[in-house]
């Protein structure tokens, strides 16, 4: 087992700027204008410290393809821009889109410091993000070597496809079968019509990473859109281009869970559990991170199944819809992604 984990955070927000004589009413999309007040939520991270106290690094690209070319991202924290928050299919909504991807960090080190940091400089430039169903997050992992070896990939993908169900339950309902979360079971032309005995025997049978991307989720860049995207655990085939080495994640938990259960090689069947004990094992997983205290109590804590629901911004033509505390619900939200993933 791993002695700690690398872990990045995405996240992604549409967000009102301080000091408007009036709300903004429609989307920022202008690179000057995005540029502007990139920058000055970048010159507010670097006003503040992180992990070890060292004052945080921060750059504002608004150009994606330009963030792309950047070989060392990981270092530092980047404001830019994405394409899922002003599609084109979707009405205008009004404020500033972002996304703001983290640099590296260690679950063995105070990354709670580097997080607080980020939403105290959102706080100090924009108000609250907006609640749009639109936003969401994403966290890339590796363990502390770099890589998964591919018995571990087998463990986290036969658990993709086993707890199904239960991650369904767990995320907020705006999440459950969102384009941008598909089930990687029912999207995958190899799994989709396999039962679970079956689905084990394939996933055993695997041979290399890119055979098992192949079955999980598939290699074509549409196939990037699913719950948990192994494409930067290996090199695309022919591609020629190098990897990260992570899983990425939108919504699913339990890379150690993962492979605590499900050593190789993988068993025709398995007990099945009720949702509450699954969370409770989820949980205890992340205690060996010292990450079970960003998870709450219940698993209807964590999705929300009790608070109103998150509107769109097509019903919401001035704009002005609910606005959400990053010190109570964002942070708490986002710390429990984190957790949720290593449990």
């Amino acid at each position: 087992m791993p002695s700690f984990y690398h872990f990045g955070v995405e996240i992604e927000a549409i967000v009102e700027p301080h000091n408007k004589g009036q709300p903004v009413r429609e989307s920022i999309q202008n690179g000057a204008q995005l540029r502007l007040w990139y920058g000055k939520l970048a010159a507010a991270l670097r006003n503040r410290k992180g992990t070890g106290g060292e004052r945080l690094k921060a750059t504002a690209e608004p150009d994606i393809t330009e963030y792309r070319k950047q070989k060392d991202r990981h270092l530092q924290w980047w404001i830019t821009w994405d394409g899922s928050l002003v599609y084109p299919q979707w009405p205008r909504h009004p404020g500033v889109p972002l996304e703001a991807v983290s640099p590296k960090l260690q679950t063995n080190k105070k990354w709670e410091d580097e997080i607080d940091a980020f939403w105290s400089a959102m706080r100090a430039v924009f108000h609250a993000p907006r609640r749009s169903s639109r936003c969401g997050s994403h966290v890339h992992v590796s363990p502390n070597r770099g890589y998964f070896n591919l018995k571990e990939l087998q463990a986290i993908a036969f658990a993709v496809v086993w707890y199904d169900d239960e991650v369904q339950q767990i995320l907020h309902r705006c999440r459950r079968d969102s384009d941008y979360c598909r089930r990687n079971r029912a999207h995958s032309q190899e799994l989709r019509d396999k039962d679970m005995s079956a689905s084990a025997t394939l996933i055993n049978n695997v041979s290399d990473k890119a055979s098992l991307v192949r079955i999980i989720q598939g290699w074509d860049k549409e196939d990037r859109r699913t719950l948990w995207n192994f494409h930067n655990v290996t090199p695309k085939p022919d591609s020629g281009k190098s990897s990260t080495g992570s899983l990425e994640f939108r919504g699913g938990p339990f890379v150690i869970l993962a492979t605590e259960e499900f050593p190789l090689p993988l068993k025709n069947s398995y007990r099945r559990t009720d949702i509450s004990k699954f969370w409770d094992r989820l949980r205890a997983a992340a205690a060996s991170e010292s990450l079970k205290q960003y998870l709450p109590a219940r698993y209807k804590t964590m999705n929300d199944s009790s608070g109103p629901n998150i509107p769109d911004d097509d019903n919401d033509p001035d704009g002005m819809d609910d606005h959400i505390d990053p010190a109570n619900t964002v942070y708490t939200a986002q710390s429990a992604g984190n957790a949720s993933l290593f449990g």
